[in-house]
């Protein structure tokens, strides 16, 4: 049997050629749901917060911005440093950063939102766990998973965000 014949008893065999470590293929996933939550729970209640905070769609939209720009930006960095440190690492890192970021927007007062530097950091933090989530989750699946199953996985992988939107 070669790397490319996969029959699906060979998925989650333990020591098969083509097992899954399901935990580590799981936590990979997850991650990456989680960390988007600030950017959508933020977006998603703009229309209703967004008098109460000062701050209209343009500049969630900007906040947006800042985030993916700050992920783009650390992914190679924050790469490096998820090999260094293993998938493990990364994982708690970038969901720690995460509920770091959400009690910091859930502790802002009111008057912060109208100025955008403060809340402004907080996105620029959250793209930095993003980023980290992104390189521990690929690390971990390329581990966790048969080469012949990536395609499955990594499927998988990216239909968490739209899926964590569509919860949030």
């Amino acid at each position: 049997m070669t790397d490319d014949d996969h029959s699906p008893t060979d998925i989650g065999r333990a020591g098969g050629p083509h097992a899954i470590e399901w935990r580590a293929a799981f936590l990979g996933v997850i991650v990456i749901a989680i960390t988007i939550v600030p950017a959508f729970l933020t977006g998603a209640l703009g229309v209703q917060i967004g008098d109460d905070i000062g701050i209209d769609l343009t500049g969630i939209g900007g906040l947006y911005g800042v985030m993916f720009a700050t992920s783009a930006v650390m992914s190679a960095p924050t790469g490096r440093f998820v090999q260094r440190r293993g998938w493990q690492s990364g994982i708690r890192i970038s969901a720690g950063g995460t509920g770091l970021a959400l009690a910091a927007l859930a502790a802002y007062p009111t008057d912060w939102w109208t100025q955008w530097w403060p809340v402004a950091l907080v996105f620029a933090a959250a793209g930095l766990t993003a980023a980290i989530s992104q390189a521990g989750s690929n690390l971990a699946l390329a581990r966790a998973v048969p080469a012949g199953r990536y395609g499955l996985v990594f499927g998988l992988k990216h239909t968490a965000v739209p899926v964590a939107a569509m919860l949030g």
